[in-house]
C-alpha cells in the first residue's frame, strides 16, 4: 500500500471468510492506512470468498479466478492510502474485481479461447429468484450468458448488490443494468426450461 513500509505476504491472499460490518470494515481500513499489515489480512478473509466465488462464475475456472482475485487484493492494497470511502469497501473491492475479470474475459477472446463451463454447479452463488436456484446445473447455464448479463446477474443475485451500487462498479446506467439482468433471467429460464424439457423425454 502506498504510504507504508511492509507489505503483505502471499498467504494475505487468502481467506476463509467472516461476518463482517461496514463498520469492521472502516475500522481495519483505517488500520491499513496507519500501517498495520495484519488488518489487511483480516480484510482479505473477509472478503476473499466472495470475490472468488463471483470471479470463479465469471471466468469459468478456477485458475484464472484465483488471479484476478490476488491481482484484486493487490491493486486494493496498493489503493487503500487514498482510500477515502466509509461502509462501501465490498463495491469498492467488487469495481476493481469486474474490471480485472473483464480483462481477463478480453485476452481470453483475443486468445480465441472459448468459454470454459463452471466445473461443478456449486461454484454459482444461490440466486434468490424462483425456480433458477432448483437447478443443479445452473452453473453451465450462466457461464453461456453474455459477460455483461452474467455479471449484473452474479452481482444483484450472486453478492446482493442493488443497481445503484452496481452501477458504480460496472459504470453502466441503473436502466442499462436493469435490462440486462431482465434480458439474463429470461435467457436462464428459456435454456433451463429447454434442459428440463429434454431430460423429461
Amino acid at each position: 500500500m502506498t504510504g507504508t513500509s511492509a507489505e503483505p505476504g502471499q498467504h494475505a491472499l487468502r481467506g476463509d471468510g467472516g461476518a463482517q460490518t461496514p463498520e469492521d470494515d472502516d475500522v481495519l481500513v483505517r488500520r491499513v492506512q496507519a500501517g498495520e499489515v495484519s488488518a489487511f489480512r483480516s480484510l482479505v478473509e473477509r472478503h476473499h470468498p466472495a470475490c472468488t466465488r463471483y470471479a470463479r462464475a465469471m471466468l469459468g475456472n478456477s485458475a484464472d479466478a484465483a488471479d484476478v482475485v490476488q491481482e484484486t487484493f493487490w491493486r486494493a492494497w496498493n489503493a487503500l492510502g487514498t482510500y477515502t470511502e466509509r461502509g462501501s469497501l465490498a463495491r469498492w473491492l467488487f469495481t476493481i474485481l469486474a474490471n480485472q475479470c473483464r480483462n481477463a474475459l478480453a485476452a481470453r477472446t483475443r486468445r480465441e479461447r472459448p468459454l470454459a463451463p463452471l466445473e461443478s454447479a456449486e461454484q454459482v452463488p444461490a440466486m434468490n429468484t424462483a425456480p433458477l436456484d432448483d437447478f443443479t446445473e445452473i452453473g453451465h447455464v450462466v457461464a453461456a450468458l453474455s459477460p455483461p448479463e452474467r455479471e449484473v446477474l452474479l452481482l444483484r443475485f450472486g453478492e446482493g448488490l442493488e443497481y445503484s451500487e452496481i452501477a458504480i462498479v460496472t459504470g453502466a446506467s441503473v436502466s442499462a443494468l436493469k435490462m440486462r439482468a431482465r434480458r439474463a433471467i429470461e435467457r436462464l429460464r428459456h435454456d433451463l426450461g429447454r434442459r428440463a424439457g429434454r431430460e423429461g423425454q
